[in-house]
């Protein structure tokens, strides 16, 4: 799994799509955290959930001024 997230942060740091601020560690604990609510958000919720976790991380990692 860390070599899959070490990847895709390299990947999208070089299009400029992720900060310096952020690491290998904060996306691993990151996805935990999702997995972890979707586990516990009922069946119909879950792409809603999905989707506002997603705008919160998108918010977190991308590059600061």
């Amino acid at each position: 799994m860390r070599a899959i997230a070490s990847q895709a942060v390299a990947h999208e740091r070089a299009a400029g799509r992720f900060g310096e601020h952020a690491d290998v560690d904060d996306v691993l604990l990151a996805i935990s955290m999702v997995a972890g609510v979707l586990t516990r958000t009922e069946p119909d919720a879950r792409a809603v959930t999905a989707r506002r976790a997603w705008d919160l991380l998108h918010t977190a990692f991308v590059p600061r001024p």
